[in-house]
């Protein structure tokens, strides 16, 4: 399986009920790539296997997702663990200033005068803003927010952030 053929969209995180419900935490930023009728592909340990989604709600912070073939509890629990996946050429296109986070995750983040702060190893969401997390070499870790007047440039042809970081970070 080629990585960059896909993209993780969700995780299953559990079995709901007994007519062979998932429970899944969406990386997906919204019920589109995970609504009825879509293709997803699971992740298995010899590669992936493409399932349909039958049905799609929200339940809390998670959606609960009917897959075609699943029509049981043990069917559903089998799957916890797994990995949804999106073929990337199906994904929508990123907006002008908008990326995947998947694309972020590796890039080599300097400062604006160019001293070097690491990589960018997580993106956690806040709400507010998402904030990215940079490592350096030595495993120090380095927050910074991701808003328009901290990330100056980001360049996915290069790998390459630039940042200028508010004082105290």
């Amino acid at each position: 399986m080629d990585p960059q053929a896909f993209v993780e969209i969700g995780t299953v995180t559990g079995a709901h009920g007994v007519k062979g419900l998932v429970r899944v935490q969406s990386h997906a930023g919204g019920p589109g790539l995970l609504a009825p009728g879509k293709t997803l592909w699971l992740k298995e340990k010899s590669g992936v296997r493409r399932v349909r989604v039958t049905s799609s709600a929200p339940h809390g912070a998670a959606l609960l997702l009917g897959i075609e073939g699943i029509f049981d509890r043990n069917a559903a629990q089998a799957l916890q663990g797994r990995a949804l996946l999106i073929r990337r050429k199906d994904l929508p296109p990123a907006g002008p200033g908008e990326y995947y986070w998947v694309d972020l995750i590796g890039l080599s983040v300097t400062t604006r005068e160019g001293a070097p702060l690491g990589a960018l190893v997580s993106i956690i969401p806040t709400g507010a803003n998402d904030v990215y997390v940079v490592q350096d070499g030595a495993g120090k870790e380095t927050l910074v927010p991701a808003l328009d007047w901290v990330v100056l440039d980001i360049n996915l042809e290069t790998r390459a952030m630039v940042v200028d970081l508010p004082e105290g970070l």
